[in-house]
């Protein structure tokens, strides 16, 4: 399980605290302000659309989720980024922090304001760039919760069967949900490239080796609690694919939907890729079930990182 601060970059993310206030804890839910200025030339030309050229402010909500702290090391997950395996480390000294997310670096400073605990941060292919180098951001975050997310990446299901390209299904009660025990299947590597697998893929799951998936392609999977309620956050989806590319047994689409004794509070729908997992924003609250809906017909999709909030 996992998560939060942001970059506005598809490539990484940093965050760090000020230990210096004894009442501050970096345990938490931090989201940013939406908004990063890029600083220099970007080896790509968009992120989510918004051009990442000098000078140019682009929009983004993403969360950084601190899950473990100790003396001047933490550890979290970053939520709604496009890069695959959102785990993140850092350091502090004082009030400034640097972390690290892939190839990027992230440094920066926290601050009291008011009952707000807000940061300011610079992120970067290397340390010692210059503030004018390709690929820089400035941005700024602010922690929303004490509490953090919890994340299912679903590695700690046992697997029963040698080799690549299996699946196990979920024994019943796991963690902290009910997992649709006929349909819902946990899957490996069926996405990276191997001699054992026929999806020869150029990706994996953004969690390691493990993802779920709608076995025998059943239109309709159910995730509940049998008794409280949750929100659900997200998770990572994908389509079912070959060689990157959409084939006949491809969902094109799922839709969430949230229920709560019986009734539908909420639903949204998303379009898949065959090339990477895309993250899926749902933020339905206050459900006891969510289903998800895929077309009819033996159409697969797979699933990672399933984010939600247990309520009291």
């Amino acid at each position: 399980m996992k998560k939060v601060l942001i970059f506005a970059y598809s490539v990484s993310i940093l965050f760090f605290v000020n230990l210096a206030f004894a009442e501050t804890n970096l345990i938490g839910t931090w989201e940013t302000d939406g908004v990063c200025l890029h600083i220099g030339e970007h080896g790509q030309p968009t992120y989510n659309g918004d051009p990442m050229t000098d000078g140019v402010t682009s929009t983004h909500n993403e969360y950084i989720v601190i899950v473990w702290q100790e003396e001047k090391l933490f550890k979290g997950y970053v939520l709604g980024v496009e890069t695959p395996n959102g785990i993140i480390f850092g350091t502090i000294n004082g009030n400034k922090f640097t972390m690290t997310q892939w190839d990027a670096i992230v440094h920066g400073e926290v601050k009291k304001k008011g009952k707000k605990v807000e940061m300011s941060y610079t992120s970067q292919h290397a340390l010692d760039n210059p503030p004018s180098a390709p690929g820089t951001c400035i941005g700024h975050a602010e922690k929303i919760s004490d509490q953090f997310y919890k994340v299912e990446s679903f590695e700690e299901v046992q697997d029963t069967f040698p080799g690549d390209c299996t699946a196990v299904e979920i024994s019943d009660p796991f963690n902290d949900f009910y997992w649709d025990p006929n349909y819902l299947e946990v899957t490996k590597n069926y996405t990276y490239t191997s001699s054992d697998c026929d999806s020869k893929n150029s990706y994996g799951a953004p969690s390691g080796i493990h993802a779920v998936h709608n076995g025998w392609g059943h239109n309709e999977i159910e995730i509940y609690r049998q008794s409280g309620t949750f929100n659900f956050i997200g998770a990572f989806f994908t389509s079912w694919a070959y060689e990157d590319n959409y084939n006949q047994t491809s969902a094109l689409s799922v839709t969430l939907e949230g229920y709560s004794n019986n009734t539908l509070v909420g639903s949204t729908t998303m379009a898949l890729s065959p090339n990477r997992y895309d993250w899926f924003q749902a933020d339905l609250q206050n459900i006891d079930e969510l289903v998800i809906v895929a077309p009819a017909g033996e159409k697969y999709w797979l699933m990672d990182d399933f984010t939600y909030e247990l309520n009291p």
